[in-house]
C-alpha cells in the first residue's frame, strides 16, 4: 500500500461531465453521454448502454482477473464485475479496451524534463522554461499543442529503459561530466504523480495508471549537452500557456512548477 501522500488526492477524483456527442478519441465512436455525479459507480444509472470498442487488440480477456496481484493497481485492488475488471474512477461511457493494450490498470510512466533556456535566447528567466516534449506525427514545424513523453511500463518504474536509452544516446560518448551530471538528475527525480488518471483513453474496464516525475537541470548542463536530432519525435519546445493537448499532461506540468520544491526525491537508481 502506498504511503498517504502518494494515494489519491481527493481533487485528482474530480470527474467532468461526458457532454452528447463525444467520441473516444482516434475514433467515430461516441461515448455514452453521462453527467458528472452519474460517472460515480455508486449511483444507478438503470439506461447506462456504454460503446462497445475494443481497438489495436493486443490482449484478449482471461479468467485470472480474480487471482490475487493480477487486480492489483497503485492504489490497492479494483473491483470486478462479470469478469471485467471495473475502472476505480468511474464510468467512460466506452465498455472494452478502447486504444488500451491491457483490460484492467495500463502502467505508464511520463516524466517531465525540465531546463531553462541559455541567457541569450531568453533574458526574462521567470519565462524562459523550455520541457522535452514528444512529437507522435514528427510534425515539429506546426505544432502548438503537445504531448509529455510516455512510456509503457510496470508498476513502480518512473525511469524505463527507452527513456535511458534516448537521453544517453545522445550525449557525446567524450562528454563524461555531463554523463555524470545526468546520471545525478535521474536518480534525483521528483514524485508528481503516482495512481490512476482520468486519461481520454480510459474505458470502463482498462485505464491508465501512471508514475509521474520531474526531472530538472539545475546547473543547465547535462540536458543541454543531450543534442537530440532535429528531424526526430522527441525535443525542447519553450513552455507557454495551455501547451499541452491531453488534459492529464497539462495539469501534472502545473503541479511540477508550483510544487516541486516542497515534494520528496523518489531515488531511483539508474543502471546506465
Amino acid at each position: 500500500t502506498p504511503p498517504p501522500s502518494e494515494r489519491f488526492n481527493p481533487l485528482d477524483r474530480f470527474l467532468e461531465d461526458i457532454p452528447e456527442n463525444t467520441c473516444y478519441p482516434r475514433s467515430d465512436s461516441l461515448r455514452f453521454h453521462l453527467n458528472a455525479e452519474k460517472r460515480n459507480w455508486d449511483v444507478c444509472v438503470p439506461n447506462y448502454k456504454p460503446t462497445i470498442l475494443n481497438l489495436d487488440v493486443k490482449e484478449e480477456l482471461d479468467s485470472e482477473w480474480n487471482v490475487p496481484g493480477r487486480n492489483a493497481s497503485y492504489d490497492g485492488h479494483y473491483a470486478v464485475e462479470k469478469s471485467y475488471p471495473r475502472n476505480p474512477l468511474g464510468r467512460t461511457g466506452v465498455f472494452g479496451r478502447g486504444h488500451l493494450p491491457k483490460y484492467g490498470p495500463n502502467f505508464k510512466s511520463i516524466p517531465i524534463l525540465t531546463r531553462f533556456k541559455v541567457p541569450e535566447e531568453a533574458p526574462n528567466l521567470d519565462t524562459a522554461l523550455e520541457v522535452l516534449v514528444h512529437f507522435p506525427h514528427s510534425d515539429r514545424a506546426n505544432k502548438q499543442h503537445y504531448r509529455l513523453p510516455e512510456f509503457e511500463s510496470k508498476a513502480d518504474e518512473p525511469l524505463t529503459s527507452e527513456l535511458v536509452e534516448l537521453l544517453f544516446s545522445n550525449i557525446s560518448g567524450t562528454n563524461a561530466s555531463a554523463r555524470t551530471q545526468l546520471k545525478h538528475i535521474l536518480r534525483r527525480g521528483i514524485l508528481i504523480k503516482r495512481g490512476a488518471v482520468d486519461s481520454d483513453l480510459n474505458t470502463d474496464n482498462a485505464w491508465v495508471e501512471v508514475f509521474i516525475a520531474s526531472y530538472h537541470d539545475d546547473e543547465e548542463s547535462a540536458f543541454r549537452a543531450v543534442q537530440l536530432p532535429a528531424d526526430g519525435s522527441y525535443g525542447w519546445v519553450t513552455v507557454t500557456e495551455d501547451m499541452f493537448e491531453e488534459k492529464v499532461h497539462a495539469r501534472y506540468f502545473e503541479r511540477v512548477v508550483y510544487n516541486r520544491r516542497v515534494s520528496q526525491y523518489i531515488g531511483h537508481e539508474v543502471n546506465i
